[in-house]
């Protein structure tokens, strides 16, 4: 997970971002919102793309490609729905 540089904005055919910056408070809100949904829907992973502090903070940890493949084993036989 990337934190986006502009906000996104509801389009009828998806999303797109606006050139404006997205305040740093916001990206955050929006991180704790998906951290809940996916904690309330049974999710048992978020993969992210890169390490940052941004992500520390929130509990993000780094972890081995082993580790990696046997979670991804585990996410994809929970039955959920976002």
């Amino acid at each position: 997970m990337r934190p986006a540089q502009g906000s996104a904005q509801p389009l009828q055919a998806g999303w797109a971002r606006r050139a404006t910056p997205q305040p740093t408070q916001a990206s955050k809100a929006a991180l704790i919102n998906l951290l809940y949904r996916l904690k309330e829907k049974d999710f048992s992973l978020l993969d992210v793309q890169y390490m940052t502090e941004h992500l520390k903070m929130f509990g993000a940890v780094e972890i081995s490609l082993d580790e990696y493949k046997d979670e991804m084993v585990e996410a994809y036989q929970r039955i959920c729905e976002f």
